[in-house]
């Protein structure tokens, strides 16, 4: 077994130990992934038991990258899409991939003798049924039908290429759909290639796969020591160390694979030395808003959508993780057409103070997404807020007074030069807060549109502020909560609310206490904030109408 198949090995084998070990990576069909996995292990006969630091390590690699891949699918919602993952090894994470949605195009590419392999356990199996393995070559790939893991729509394919050759790459996968959305996945392979043969196969990534506005590269891989010299630190030390650890890996098996005499030959050469260096190549290579994150960040974020981190065994190397999760990178980058911002953020969580949340309406209308405000809906902003308001003016002046103020305060529009950045957002940013909408997205070929259909701004109180309505130091002001009647009653100001509170509890863990006011007259919105769970702090009135301010406390994060 040469070098490169036995790390194929072993990570099939540190994948289900860590499995075993009872870390989750908080997605769905997660028992599926469970029982794939183990499957694989007893046909490969891998069942070794991995140190606590390994199964840790990789408890994260397989949350951050199995996240992404489901992020990705969610975004598209129902859209005939395409996942390329390269070097896929003898993993299961493709043949998880087609249970989250139809119309599901995977393709994995490894080289011939991993192919083999994994065409012969796939076909033990008993979920699948296989054809066409016995004449698998370099240029043909094998198609799973029948499966009890896909819909009669999606296709699973399994091809043999050496990555490092990139016209034969070129030539085997010619037959790929680019004109679909395409994910492309690179889980600890980049690294492996060389450099010149890792840009000419994400140059053609950048140039083909990738084209469709809605595609992306996820890759996890690892950061490699810095070359400018006198750089002395902890962390520089440990990835000069696990560089040379990955080398001598290598270097004690390449030449079984690989020509060591080839000009570009490299046993190994990471895409960067930190995630910056990273972004700066792949966008010089044609793809564009490239946004990388250390393992430790992705997986922080990992652990917010559900990934289960907690130690199911003694563990006592928390200096180790540290430097190890700092040593690794998880990057995506995009099509250069890209211009969905949602996709964006969908796919780059750490670059946003809040997580777009899908959520699936109960009236079987168009889902919606829960996101930050953007430029474009600045003015959707204000006609909404407007319209909501607007039956109430003639009865109550004040209420129209009062919108009046907001429209010149903090939904003033910006005056002169025109701005990237929404200028509502910018404002509640400016206190400490955000604003966060509810908007209808959909998109046609090249073009998208984001209709708001509810918003709900939030901002930090101050401490004398938070002393006078009784409220603890901690504490944060609800405000400009509203939802188009096109959708009230399905619970989208719920959801706007209980976005505000993930918002918070990320600012403030030791526990924090939301404050809303509204009128009295606005009956729906006082039995709203009843309903769950806030109680009356402060009456006032104001203009003739009195003015409830509403209070709720939350305990610390467990």
């Amino acid at each position: 077994m040469n070098t490169i198949s036995r790390t194929a090995k072993d990570a099939l084998q540190a994948k289900l130990s860590a499995y075993n070990a009872g870390y989750r990576p908080g997605v769905r069909n997660t028992e599926v992934y469970g029982k794939l996995l183990t499957s694989m292990g007893k046909t490969l006969q891998v069942d070794k038991r991995q140190t606590p630091l390994v199964n840790i390590g990789y408890a994260v690699r397989v949350a951050v990258v199995l996240q992404q891949i489901q992020a990705f699918v969610s975004f598209h919602r129902n859209q005939p899409l395409q996942i390329v993952l390269l070097g896929a090894g003898l993993d299961v994470t493709g043949l998880w991939s087609l249970t989250l949605a139809h119309n599901i195009n995977v393709i994995e590419v490894d080289l011939l003798d991993i192919c083999e392999a994994k065409t012969e356990a796939i076909s033990h199996l008993n979920a699948l049924q296989v054809e066409n393995t016995s004449n698998l070559t370099y240029n043909e790939s094998f198609v799973l039908h029948g499966s009890s893991l896909m819909s009669a729509s999606s296709k699973y394919s399994l091809v043999a290429v050496d990555l490092t050759r990139i016209d034969a790459v070129k030539d085997t996968l010619s037959y790929a759909c680019s004109n679909l959305p395409s994910l492309v996945v690179s889980e600890l392979v980049l690294a492996y290639l060389g450099e010149a043969a890792c840009d000419d196969l994400l140059r053609w990534c950048a140039t083909d796969l990738c084209q469709p506005q809605t595609s992306c590269l996820v890759a996890w891989e690892p950061l490699g020591p810095r070359s400018v010299k006198n750089t002395y630190s902890v962390v520089e030390e440990y990835k000069r160390s696990y560089y040379q650890q990955f080398v001598a890996k290598l270097e004690r098996g390449e030449t079984e694979t690989r020509d060591a005499s080839a000009p570009n030959f490299c046993a190994f050469h990471p895409l960067g030395s930190s995630c910056q260096s990273i972004e700066r190549r792949l966008d010089a290579l044609g793809f564009s808003a490239t946004r990388g994150a250390t393992a430790g960040k992705a997986a922080v974020e990992a652990r917010r959508e559900g990934a289960v981190f907690n130690a199911k065994e003694l563990f006592d190397e928390h200096a180790a993780l540290t430097l190890h999760l700092r040593s690794y990178c998880l990057v995506c980058t995009f099509s250069s057409n890209c211009e969905h911002s949602l996709f964006r953020r969908i796919m780059c969580p750490w670059t946003t103070d809040v997580r777009p949340c899908l959520f699936e309406r109960p009236d079987a209308g168009s889902d919606l997404w829960l996101t930050t405000v953007e430029v474009e809906d600045d003015q959707q902003v204000r006609d909404l807020f407007v319209e909501t308001y607007q039956p109430l003016f003639q009865e109550h002046p004040v209420i129209h007074k009062m919108v009046k103020s907001v429209l010149k305060k903090d939904f003033a529009s910006p005056s002169g030069q025109s701005s990237s950045e929404s200028s509502i957002g910018g404002h509640y940013r400016s206190l400490g807060g955000q604003f966060i909408v509810a908007i209808q997205y959909s998109s046609n070929g090249d073009t998208c549109q984001r209709r708001v259909l509810g918003g709900i701004a939030v901002r930090r109180c101050g401490e004398k502020e938070g002393g006078i309505r009784g409220a603890k130091p901690e504490s944060f002001e609800i405000q400009r909560l509203f939802v188009s009647s096109n959708v009230r009653g399905n619970g989208v100001g719920t959801a706007l609310l209980e976005a505000v509170k993930e918002f918070v509890c990320q600012r403030s863990r030791k526990g924090f206490h939301l404050l809303a006011t509204t009128v009295e007259v606005l009956e729906a919105a006082n039995g709203f904030y009843q309903r769950l769970g806030f109680e009356v702090k402060e009456e006032d009135t104001v203009g003739g109408l009195l003015m409830r301010t509403y209070g709720r406390s939350y305990p610390p994060v467990a």
